[in-house]
């Protein structure tokens, strides 16, 4: 049951908490954020358990257009973990703020799970020795830079002030549907196929992507329920900021991201001889490049479906979605 008592009150000005829910009714394990604070808790891991030290060897050995895709995309993840671990605490702060208190429960392992991210990608640049020059990557990239120097922070932090179901709405589409759904989970994509059929190679970074990649499926899906919850409690409103948000970003910044991307690493003049299967597929090829680029168009509809499905739910069955409804497997 959703229940605003759960919320704060301001009194002389101080901020005091009514009640404590796990001690009034207790919590509801069969929501939506419970089950998923659940299988967060049994497929937790640390960056300190990953090993990097073949990728040491192996960044040796990799042509310097792969070494430098390789470091640009990386650079991109590690910018990007930090701004989303630094990010999040608003919105957990407007769940608690509702009275949504197993939402903001959920959301302190979120946070967790995206610190340890930038941890992990933090490591493994040490790991193989490249460290310099990683912010210039992040902010030639016009679209990156908007999106997470300015995009994410304004819509997160916006929700201190002002927890309006449109302002929720829109933080979860800039973080959770552009930069995790599309964008981030593209990008993993890539990795995943990179190291596993093109060129088997970084068996540390491979481990850490597919963990990563597994933490970010749960991210995104709470994303989309916090949506859904929102557009089941106050209608249509709601629903057309998200549909014109959703489509603005995604147009404005999503797509043109990757393409952004691909144009910053053909600005390289790599010889033949330094040329690497992964540079050659990705960003050389149009095969290749159009991979990515439908792997996102997925992603985009797939997010777009739960929504669809949301306008005809009541907030307590949204809150009682199953994992799989929303892509997740047990």
């Amino acid at each position: 049951m959703i229940n605003s008592e759960y919320g704060n009150t301001t009194k002389e000005g101080k901020i005091l908490h009514n009640k404590f829910k796990s001690t009034v009714e207790g919590l509801d394990w069969n929501t939506f954020p419970m089950r998923l604070f659940e299988i967060g808790e049994k497929f937790r891991w640390t960056a300190y358990e990953l090993d990097f030290s073949k990728d040491r060897e192996d960044w040796k050995k990799l042509k310097p257009s792969d070494r430098t895709q390789n470091k640009i995309i990386s650079s991109y993840f590690l910018a990007g973990e930090e701004c989303v671990a630094r990010d999040i605490l608003p919105l957990a702060n407007a769940m608690e703020e509702l009275g949504l208190i197993e939402e903001a429960l959920y959301l302190t392992q979120f946070a967790r799970d995206e610190a340890n991210h930038t941890v992990a990608f933090r490591k493994w640049f040490e790991s193989v020795g490249e460290t310099e020059g990683i912010y210039d990557f992040t902010y030639k990239n016009e679209p990156y830079r908007r999106l997470f120097y300015e995009i994410i922070p304004t819509d997160m932090r916006r929700l201190y002030n002002d927890p309006s179901p449109e302002n929720i709405v829109r933080a979860v589409v800039s973080y959770n549907f552009v930069a995790e759904g599309i964008l981030a989970e593209t990008g993993y994509y890539g990795y995943v196929k990179g190291y596993e059929k093109i060129l088997p190679a970084l068996p540390g970074l491979y481990k850490m992507v597919k963990l990563i990649t597994r933490d970010e499926a749960r991210h995104i899906s709470f994303g989309a329920y916090v949506a859904a919850l929102m557009i089941s409690m106050h209608g249509d409103s709601v629903l057309n900021e998200f549909n014109r948000y959703f489509g603005q970003l995604t147009q404005e910044i999503g797509f043109p991201l990757i393409e952004a991307n691909r144009k910053i690493q053909l600005s390289y003049d790599w010889k033949e001889e330094d040329k690497g299967p992964l540079y050659k597929y990705f960003v050389e090829s149009e095969e290749g490049f159009q991979d990515v680029m439908s792997f996102a168009t997925r992603m985009f509809q797939q997010r777009y479906a739960v929504i669809e499905r949301a306008v005809k739910m009541r907030p307590e069955q949204v809150r009682r979605l199953h994992l799989r409804d929303i892509g997740i497997e047990e």
